[in-house]
């Protein structure tokens, strides 16, 4: 496997995270990412930097999703960490960045490099407008399913 294939580890899928604001949420996931080795430590720092800068906050209807991301040089290897949020907790929105919405669900990307983050950001799209697939990731208490549900919809496999 080369550093840029995605990895969809059950160490990097959080359930039920309780935050009041997104920087803990955001703080919580990189932190698991770094611990388990995808990411560099200065990921973090990074990831949150970018969060104020460019929000991923998504208005997807009834199940709103982060998805947020940061440049290659602080990825080590190819993931997605997953945060089911116990609460909404308020992202702004990519959109519009004046407005603010509450996310249910935080799928964060690190990519190593390469045009694999097109292809990667086109999928995860792709699979969040699927409302019945964010509803089954977000109600589920299963690291496993989840697993499953990103390998299906990320992968095809």
């Amino acid at each position: 496997m080369s550093s840029n294939d995605l990895v969809i580890d059950e160490n990097l899928i959080l359930i039920h995270v309780g935050a009041e604001e997104n920087g803990q949420v955001l703080r919580k996931l990189s932190n698991q990412m770094y611990e388990n080795g995808f990411v560099r430590e200065s990921f973090c720092d990074a990831i949150i930097e970018r969060e104020q800068q460019f929000p991923t906050g998504l208005d997807c209807g009834k199940y709103n999703v982060a998805i947020p991301h940061t440049q290659s040089i602080h990825v080590n290897r190819t993931c997605i960490g997953v945060a089911t949020l116990r609460d909404g907790v308020a992202f702004r929105r990519m959109d519009d960045p004046d407005e603010s919405i509450d996310v249910t669900l935080v799928l964060m990307f690190a990519s190593a490099g390469g045009h694999e983050h097109f292809g990667l950001l086109s999928s995860i799209t792709k699979m969040i407008q699927n409302e019945a697939i964010v509803k089954q990731i977000v109600a589920s208490e299963d690291k496993q399913e989840i697993l499953q549900i990103l390998q299906q919809n990320l992968v095809g496999g």
